[in-house]
């Protein structure tokens, strides 16, 4: 009798179904941070996440001095004491929520330390600028460190700030590379700048801004005119430099926040910035009327495209972070001006400064779907993620009837604080999927600012947090005394869902790397057939593979669990999990 795919799929179907028919809820929170209040521009909250294949965790946080510690686990500030202390930390997780290990990395001065990503081989990285050169009253006892791994030499007349790092699994120190030549305090200082960091395909995408000036060793020449020249510095992940490439040229008064972004799928380049006062500046020439706008540059770093709000107050639109699927679109969350004041791609809001989710087309020509909440006022901070069917958005709620589309939860009572937020949407259509908050302490003011998506597609959400806030399983975490603490949760179905092939009823078919981004290799000793099922057994592929053409191409499928069939000429069959990421 022939088989149908339900048949070779039931035993997956069965072990998946835990994960398809439970709710998912925050599972384990953990926290980190100080009794210091760090000023009214810096708090103690997470805003970059990474995880590897064994979903562990890794977060970045600002920490003050007083009584600081990780999941109770005493750490060192090294900034002076007598300011505002602020350092860096570097903390990770096991996926049960477990403390692994932390850094501190910091000194006299604010750090930028920019984010933190994770290679195949679950190496992990942190790039950015450490705070400031020895002049005798800043640096001076207090230079800038790794911890006890490294200390930062920076004499005024041989400066060097910008940096990155790379750690083991286990944050064993592995290497620092810093790029800019000793130079003048002033050039090091006041022209060079760290924004963000990725790591795709196993290569380094590092985003500065550079004064003139020799980098790399030797390898490149920044030799524009400008005090201020945006480029991307690329590395293997041994440290080896590759290339450099400018994106474009600015000119003018830099009173702006801003990031970039690298989408994996073209290669292309996104700057996103915001004016916070009437700032005055150009990009390739052409000038920057409004408050904010998107930027696209192609992956040689030609501008392609700007889009622009409607309004030129600072700070009526904010982008907080931006994604992309395999078709190039592009996924923006932020914050815009209510009362109809701004728009943004054709989007307005008629309630007061919204939250929203947007996405547009590969060109950013058009507007495909955005959505706000309906009720309380956003508190500039968020971030979003794409994942597969659908988008994620933390930011935070508040209310009675906090709604979202369709979707509304009780939150709080009336003037009784706010929750951290996690909202879900479809990516095809926009409509809200579901709300979700971490209850907290009346009164307490708390927010999500990170969030991403580990190896089994569960969620990562970080944020800071005024007093007590709990997880579904009641446990809790409460603020060393600060304004806020920062914290990480785990939304999922269980703390620390199965992922290894163990699970399943063979582990003899090798896949590499898995997850997997854009290719899938299969080892193979023999010629061989291979199917590629949903979870629910929809084929998706099918083919043929040889000892020599031995790939299964993946960056067009969305995020998200497979099943990879393989059989031999003699019609034997194994089965494995795949994770497309």
């Amino acid at each position: 009798m022939k088989k149908t795919i339900l048949y070779y799929l039931l035993p997956y179907v069965f072990y998946l179904m835990p994960f398809l028919g439970c709710a998912q809820s925050f599972q384990w929170i953990k926290d980190g941070g100080s009794a210091e209040n760090l000023g009214s521009n810096d708090y103690e909250q997470v805003y970059s996440i990474a995880t590897d294949s064994q979903k562990n965790v890794y977060v970045l946080s600002k920490v003050g001095m007083s009584n600081l510690n990780v999941d109770g686990n005493p750490k060192t500030n090294y900034d002076n004491p007598s300011s505002f202390p602020t350092d860096i930390v570097l903390a990770s997780f096991s996926c049960d929520g477990t403390y692994r290990w932390s850094k501190i990395i910091g000194g006299s001065g604010t750090e930028n330390i920019s984010s933190v990503q994770v290679d195949s081989q679950d190496n992990v990285y942190v790039a950015g600028r450490i705070a400031s050169c020895d002049n005798g009253s800043v640096s001076q006892p207090y230079p800038g460190r790794i911890e006890n791994d490294y200390t930062f030499s920076n004499a005024s007349n041989a400066c060097s700030l910008i940096f990155l790092a790379k750690f083991d699994i286990n944050g064993v120190f592995q290497y620092i590379k810093r790029p800019q030549l000793p130079t003048t305090s002033s050039n090091a200082i006041t022209y060079t700048a760290s924004f963000n960091f990725q790591i795709q395909d196993d290569i380094l995408y590092w985003f500065v801004w550079l004064p003139p000036g020799t980098y790399a060793d030797g390898a490149f020449t920044n030799s524009t005119s400008e005090t201020h020249a945006p480029y991307v510095l690329k590395y293997n992940l041994d440290g080896s430099f590759i290339e450099a490439t400018q994106l474009g040229n600015i000119q003018g008064i830099f009173s702006i926040i801003v990031n970039y972004y690298r989408n994996p799928n073209n290669g292309f380049y996104y700057m996103t910035f915001a004016k916070t006062s009437s700032t005055t500046f150009t990009i390739n020439g052409q000038p920057v009327v409004n408050a904010a706008a998107l930027v696209c540059y192609d992956n040689n770093g030609n501008l392609l495209w700007k889009r622009e709000n409607t309004q030129a107050m600072a700070g009526s639109l904010v982008i907080y972070s931006l994604d992309f699927d395999p078709q190039n679109n592009i996924y923006i969350g932020g914050k815009i001006a209510g009362a109809a004041i701004d728009s943004f791609m054709g989007f307005t809001a008629s309630f007061s400064s919204p939250a929203f989710v947007m996405k547009l087309d590969a060109t950013a020509d058009n507007l495909l779907w955005a959505s706000h909440h309906s009720t309380v006022a956003t508190s500039g901070y968020g971030a979003l993620v794409y994942n597969g069917n659908e988008i994620a958005f933390t930011g935070w709620c508040a209310g009675t009837n906090f709604t979202w589309g369709t979707q509304s939860i009780y939150v709080t009572a009336t003037n009784e604080g706010q929750d951290v937020l996690l909202a879900r949407f479809d990516s095809t259509t926009g409509s809200c999927l579901s709300l979700h908050n971490i209850t907290s302490t009346v009164g307490s003011t708390d927010r999500g600012t990170a969030i991403t998506v580990d190896a089994s597609g569960d969620y990562l959400v970080g944020g800071g947090f005024a007093a007590l806030i709990y997880d579904t399983n009641g446990n809790s975490v409460t603020n060393e005394g600060g304004t806020t603490d920062f914290f990480i949760a785990k939304f999922a179905t269980e703390p620390c869902s199965p992922l290894s092939n163990e699970t399943f009823e063979t582990n003899t078919i090798k896949v590499y790397p898995n997850p997997a981004r854009n290719v899938l290799t299969v080892a193979i000793n023999e010629n061989a057939n291979y199917e590629l099922y949903t979870i629910t057994g929809q084929l998706v592929k099918q083919g043929k593979l040889t000892t020599i053409d031995n790939t299964i191409a993946v960056q067009d499928l969305s995020k998200g669990y497979y099943l990879l069939r393989i059989g031999n000429e003699n019609g034997n069959w194994q089965s494995i999990k795949v994770l497309k990421e």
